[in-house]
């Protein structure tokens, strides 16, 4: 009986094992999942703030990563329309520019004059031709 019984310990080893590595993969599945839809959530709240205009900036969209806010990703969104209507062969008007302007505030520190700008940009990009 006694190998019976190491076989049975064994194999209920190797089922405990598995089962907590495959709890272990669901879990890393699901934060996976949930951090992917809050990224999301957060792209689509500054997508909506960009196309607010102007006078209606969130303040943690204007603030830099270093001080606890978002400017870094309004201004990836923008970099990234650009560069998806330039490559389908649709105008952006003078989105480079308002865009290159932002850029330039971004690296004089005047971080509220940038999200404007990207505010202008972003608009200059979805608005009807």
């Amino acid at each position: 009986m006694t190998p019976f019984r190491d076989l049975v310990n064994t194999q209920s080893s190797n089922l405990t094992n598995l089962v907590d590595n495959k709890t272990g993969e669901v879990e890393g599945l699901i934060n996976q999942k949930t951090d992917d839809a809050r990224q999301l959530d957060l792209r689509l709240q500054i997508e909506l703030n960009l196309a607010a205009g102007e006078g209606n900036a969130l303040a943690m969209f204007e603030l830099p990563e270093a001080n606890g806010g978002y400017l870094e990703m309004a201004r990836d969104i923008v970099d990234n329309e650009i560069s998806s209507l330039l490559a389908a062969g649709l105008p952006i008007g003078q989105a480079q520019k308002l865009f290159n302007d932002a850029l330039s505030w971004i690296a004089g520190g005047r971080f509220k004059d940038a999200y404007d700008s990207l505010q202008k940009a972003h608009n200059e990009l979805t608005k009807k031709r």
